[in-house]
């Protein structure tokens, strides 16, 4: 609700948000539970934001928003665009 309020988000990225979770999680090497699910979602918007708006947020922002440090979104972002094979 935290990235709702603060990041101005389209309603596109919402959705893509759900498939690149959905590709992910497909690839079967990723858990999605309790502990893993808040930050897979923040990486997977962040990446859907990136597709969709060319005003998109910053790293930063969707770190401080997410409660994750820029270099654990920036490395995740990296990993997640590779295990859904991004092309």
């Amino acid at each position: 609700q935290r990235i709702c309020t603060n990041i101005d988000l389209e309603s596109t990225v919402f959705v893509s948000t759900l498939i690149y979770i959905d590709r992910l999680l497909k690839g079967g090497h990723v858990a999605f539970n309790l502990l893993t699910m808040h930050r897979l979602t923040v990486v997977a918007l962040l990446i859907a934001s990136k597709f969709h708006d060319d005003n998109h947020c910053s790293n930063k922002s969707f770190a401080d928003v997410g409660g994750m440090s820029l270099e654990e979104i920036n490395a995740s972002e990296i990993d997640f665009l590779f295990r859904i094979q991004f092309d």
